[in-house]
């Protein structure tokens, strides 16, 4: 990041502190803008906000202060901590706003960011990360996975009771709950995902002889849920799409390490 500078005599030196005089009175200056190609840019300073606890829904925009002018922002996430959500329709980590145009965001992921896994029957996963900025990515040591898509819902059987009479009367058997997909904030199901998998689907309700179809398994991180069982009478739904590992928002991310396949579930779009 830039320093300022200023001449005393004829040698340069690097300014600590800011002064401006206003109406006679010399004040700090907490903010200096310089103008740039345009834009007006923090010149000088760069925010840094550091994670060491756990977290849900962080926003980059709020945490820099709702800034006006570009800002460079540098977000460190301490080893092992978790950055999550509490619904599918926020990302872990994202900005209720873009920064100003000319800013630029650095992450150092030592935890893991991770989106919400999706509900069953065909609930969609959570986004784990939206770029806001310009954005350098170093998860050499970190995690970053879309949640789960939830698993689909079994088909429906039914059993005609009128045996050859007619006219036919039916009894319907229903197919099972998909389970929830994996997620730091696991997705409802059947049985809720975990962090690492899916929950499991139910098994498919039982009229005599008729079965329903099983709930699929909820997907793994960044993973689409598993397709419920067939039914005799309706067939099974699709599993949940999984939630995307970082959503570009037109920005496009520079790595510095972490960025295969292990270390980022879901798709980079």
């Amino acid at each position: 990041m830039a320093t300022i500078h200023t001449k005393v005599g004829a040698t340069w030196k690097e300014a600590t502190n800011v002064f401006v005089k206003v109406s006679g009175v010399w004040k700090s200056v907490n903010n200096v803008y310089v103008r740039q190609g345009g834009v007006w840019k923090g010149f000088g300073i760069t925010t840094v906000l550091n994670i060491t606890i756990n977290t849900f829904n962080y926003d980059i925009f709020v945490e820099a202060g709702s800034p006006v002018a570009a800002v460079d922002v540098v977000i460190n996430i301490a080893n092992g901590i978790k950055v999550g959500s509490t619904t599918t329709a926020t990302p872990a980590m994202y900005g209720t706003a873009n920064l100003p145009t000319g800013s630029t965001v650095v992450i150092n992921n030592l935890g893991k960011i991770q989106g919400k896994g999706g509900d069953a029957n065909a609930g969609t996963g959570g986004v784990a990360l939206q770029l806001v900025a310009t954005t350098t990515i170093d998860n050499t040591a970190g995690n970053i996975w879309g949640g789960g898509g939830g698993g689909g819902e079994g088909g429906q059987s039914r059993l005609n009771i009128a045996d050859d009479e007619e006219p036919a009367s039916y009894v319907y058997v229903n197919g099972g709950a998909g389970g929830g997909g994996a997620g730091l904030n696991g997705g409802t199901g059947c049985n809720v995902g975990t962090v690492t998998s899916g929950g499991a689907g139910c098994a498919g309700a039982i009229y005599q002889t008729v079965i329903g179809g099983a709930g699929g398994l909820g997907g793994a991180p960044g993973t689409n849920g598993s397709l419920g069982g067939a039914g005799s009478f309706t067939p099974n739904s699709p599993g949940g799409i999984a939630g995307k590992a970082v959503n570009l928002n037109t920005f496009t991310p520079v790595w510095t390490g972490g960025n295969n396949a292990t270390q980022v579930r879901g798709l980079v779009s």
